[in-house]
């Protein structure tokens, strides 16, 4: 074998004239462990090589390289979870409190504070985008000789035209359970129900993605209207911003 040139090509007749051949070998893939998959692609690459140079083919080659994609982009998702804060501003003013040093603070129904979590679906290179979030919103004050607060739970379905990191979408939000509290000696106590309220939201959002997950930053505006039990309706509508991450 050795003689007949079968593992040195360039000794056979005519070896300037004969054809070349070269092959890639990808690095493993990194985006799982090796696996009988990766076995059988070697072997099959071995086997070619090798037959080719037996063939008499000069300057066989098995080349590095690289053919597959790297994980951050052969791994695309379209689900991701959300986790959020946010502030509002704006609504009518429930109630002004005043405290037993003479201070005052004001209660409205657009505001302030909230905490929320959900999902969003966005695939990737299309341009729509959804989002399910649901939250803990409040607007709380604090005083001398007591607090008082107005708490409710939104849930928002939003659909959005996507480009590129920019999302714009609008959808309902059904605030559930608003109740404005007071217990302040001397004030004020007990509490006031609202009914389920139904409105709108307006949303702009822009997403960094991260590794697997994302950063989000964004402006929204609410659109709605409490009832409360007893009669008489206080305007929550209110403009604010949020941000968070996805994973």
């Amino acid at each position: 074998w050795l003689e007949s040139g079968f593992f040195t090509p360039e000794n056979l007749p005519n070896a300037d004239k004969r054809e070349p051949f070269t092959i890639v070998l990808p690095p493993p893939n990194v985006t799982a462990a090796l696996h009988m998959g990766s076995a059988l692609m070697l072997a099959i690459q071995d086997t070619m090589i090798r037959f080719e140079r037996m063939r008499g083919k000069i300057g066989s080659l098995w080349a590095l390289g690289a053919t597959l994609l790297v994980a951050g982009s052969a791994q695309a998702k379209d689900l991701y979870g959300l986790v959020r804060m946010g502030m509002d501003f704006g609504g009518d003013t429930i109630a002004t409190i005043e405290w037993s040093d003479g201070s005052t603070a004001d209660i409205k129904g657009g505001q302030l504070f909230s905490f929320s979590g959900g999902v969003l679906y966005a695939p990737e290179k299309q341009p729509y985008a959804a989002e399910l979030i649901i939250a803990y919103k409040l607007d709380k004050v604090n005083g001398s000789n007591g607090s008082a607060a107005f708490t409710r739970v939104p849930v928002d379905l939003l659909g959005f035209y996507v480009h590129g990191p920019h999302r714009l979408g609008v959808g309902p939000t059904l605030h559930l359970n608003p109740k404005y509290t007071c217990d302040a000696a001397g004030v004020c106590g007990g509490e006031v129900s609202f009914g389920t309220a139904l409105g709108g939201v307006m949303q702009y959002a822009f997403d960094w993605p991260v590794g697997g997950g994302l950063l989000d930053v964004g402006v929204r505006y609410t659109l709605i209207r409490y009832e409360a039990d007893g009669g008489g309706t206080v305007d929550g509508s209110g403009a604010g911003f949020f941000f968070g991450g996805g994973f």
